[in-house]
C-alpha cells in the first residue's frame, strides 16, 4: 500500500510537471509569433497610411470633386492618373485608386474603370473608408486572396476648402505575412511533437514506474537475485522503447529547428528592415500630417524675419551674405505663422544649398494692388529651364540627397492661403522664388 501511494504521487508530479512545461513552451511560441505579427501588421500599417496621406496632399481635391462620367479623355483626367501610377511605382504598390463616399470610383491607375464605376469590393473597409472621410487616415485589417496577402490604406482628399471630397486608397502586397505564418505553422507543428513527446514520456515513464516497484517488490522477496535480472531485463525493454520515440522526434525536430532557424534569420532581416523605414517614417512624418490653418493677422516682415533668424547660423557657416529689401508699408496679412515659416526656412535653406561657395541672399517684401509679394534670392547655380516645370512635382528633386517634398509641401500651403508661388531660374545666375498672398 505504501508503494502504491508513493506511486500515484509520483506519476501525479511527474505528470504535472510535463503540462506546466508544455504550456510554457507553447505559451512563449504563441506570445513570440503574436508580438512578431502584431509590429510588423502595425509598422506596414503606418507606412501604407504615410504614403497614402502624402499623397493624397498632391491631388487636386477642387478636381477631383467635379469629375464626372465622360471625363475620361480630358487632359485633367489623364494627367491625374499618370500622377497616381507614378505615386504607385515609386512605392512598389499593388494598386492606387480614388473613390467617392458611395464607393464608386472616380480615378483608378490600373485600369480604365469608367468615372462612377460601382467598388463592391471596398465594402469589407467601409469603417476605414469612413475614417478617412472624417478626416483620419486608416489602414485595414490584413486580406489573403489565393495564397497572397495584402493590405490596404485610406487618406482624405480635400479641396481648397479643406473640404474631404473624395478618398484616395492604396493597396501593397505584404510579403512578411507569408513568412510569419510559417512561423505559425511551424509553432503549430512543434506544440503537435511536444504533445506526442510528453505523453510518450509519461507512458513511459509511468510504466518504467510501475515495472521498477512491481520488480523491488519481487527483489524483497525470497527470489530477490532472480528478481534483479528481471528487473534489468525489464527496465533494458521499457527503455528501448522510449529512446525509439525520442530518437524519430528528434529527427523531426531537427528538420524542424532547421527551418526554424532559417525562419527566424528571415524574421531578423524583416525586423532590422521595420527599423529602417520606422527611421525613415520618422523622417516623413511632418510631410504626411494634414493639419488645417489656423490664420491670425501677421506682420509678413516679421514671420519672414523670423525663418531667416532660426537658419541664420547655417548661412553665415556658408558664407552668405544677406540683402534685406523689406517694404514698410505692408498693411498685416492672415496666415498661419508656424506653416508660413516653414515655407520660408524651407526656400532659404534651398537657396543657401544652392550657393555652396557663398553668395548673396536678398529678401524682399512689396505690395502690388490687394496682393503683398515675398521674393527670395540667391545668387547660386540656378536651374536648367528643363528642370523648372517639374520642381513642385511630388518626390522629384535637383539635389542629389533630395527628398523631392519641400518645394510641394510648400505649394500646398501657400495655396491653403489662397496665394501663388513662382520660380525664376537662370543657369549661373541665381534663382527667385516670388509667394504672391492675397491682402
Amino acid at each position: 500500500m505504501p508503494h502504491a501511494n508513493r506511486r500515484r504521487k509520483a506519476t501525479r508530479r511527474n505528470i504535472i510537471l510535463m503540462i506546466i512545461l508544455l504550456v510554457l513552451i507553447n505559451f512563449i511560441g504563441w506570445v513570440f509569433y503574436l508580438s512578431i505579427r502584431e509590429t510588423l501588421d502595425d509598422e506596414f500599417g503606418y507606412r501604407l497610411v504615410y504614403i497614402a496621406n502624402t499623397a493624397a496632399l498632391f491631388i487636386d481635391g477642387t478636381m477631383v470633386s467635379q469629375l464626372k462620367s465622360g471625363d475620361e479623355t480630358k487632359p485633367e483626367y489623364i494627367r491625374l492618373r499618370t500622377q497616381l501610377n507614378k505615386i504607385k511605382n515609386l512605392n512598389g504598390l499593388r494598386e492606387i485608386f480614388i473613390i467617392n463616399r458611395h464607393l464608386q470610383t472616380l480615378v483608378d491607375a490600373n485600369t480604365t474603370i469608367a468615372i462612377g464605376y460601382p467598388n463592391r469590393l471596398l465594402e469589407i473597409d467601409a469603417a476605414e473608408i469612413d475614417s478617412a472621410y472624417a478626416g483620419q487616415a486608416q489602414s485595414s485589417i490584413l486580406y489573403t486572396l489565393k495564397q497572397n496577402f495584402y493590405k490596404r490604406g485610406y487618406a482624405p482628399i480635400r479641396n481648397n476648402e479643406n473640404q474631404v471630397v473624395a478618398v484616395l486608397g492604396i493597396e501593397a502586397g505584404a510579403d512578411f505575412a507569408r513568412v510569419i505564418f510559417r512561423i505559425r505553422n511551424s509553432l503549430l507543428v512543434l506544440g503537435l511533437i511536444s504533445v506526442v513527446l510528453i505523453i510518450a514520456t509519461i507512458t513511459t515513464m509511468n510504466r518504467i514506474y510501475t515495472t521498477l516497484w512491481h520488480y523491488e517488490e519481487q527483489v524483497l522477496s525470497a527470489e530477490k537475485f532472480r528478481a534483479v535480472g528481471q528487473l534489468a531485463a525489464g527496465v533494458a525493454h521499457e527503455i528501448r522503447n522510449p529512446l525509439g520515440i525520442i530518437r524519430g522526434t528528434a529527427e523531426l525536430l531537427k528538420d524542424d529547428v532547421s527551418n526554424q532557424e532559417n525562419v527566424l534569420n528571415k524574421i531578423n532581416d524583416i525586423l532590422h528592415e521595420v527599423d529602417r523605414m520606422n527611421q525613415i517614417i520618422s523622417n516623413f512624418l511632418d510631410f504626411s500630417k494634414t493639419m488645417p490653418i489656423k490664420v491670425t493677422e501677421q506682420d509678413i516682415n516679421a514671420v519672414l524675419e523670423k525663418a531667416l533668424q532660426l537658419c541664420q547660423y547655417q548661412l553665415e557657416q556658408s558664407n552668405i551674405i544677406i540683402q534685406k529689401n523689406y517694404s514698410e508699408q505692408l498693411p498685416a496679412v492672415n496666415l498661419d505663422t508656424q506653416q508660413m515659416t516653414q515655407v520660408f526656412l524651407n526656400l532659404i535653406l534651398n537657396a543657401r544649398d544652392a550657393m555652396p561657395k557663398g553668395g548673396t541672399l536678398t529678401l524682399t517684401t512689396t505690395k502690388k494692388g490687394n496682393k503683398i509679394i515675398i521674393e527670395i534670392s540667391d545668387s547660386g547655380c540656378g536651374i536648367p529651364a528643363t528642370q523648372l516645370s517639374r520642381l513642385f512635382e511630388p518626390f522629384y528633386s535637383t539635389k542629389p540627397d533630395g527628398i523631392g517634398l519641400g518645394l510641394t509641401i510648400s505649394k500646398r500651403i501657400i495655396e491653403d492661403h489662397h496665394g501663388e508661388i513662382e520660380i525664376e531660374s537662370a543657369v549661373n545666375k541665381g534663382t527667385t522664388v516670388r509667394i504672391i498672398l492675397p491682402q
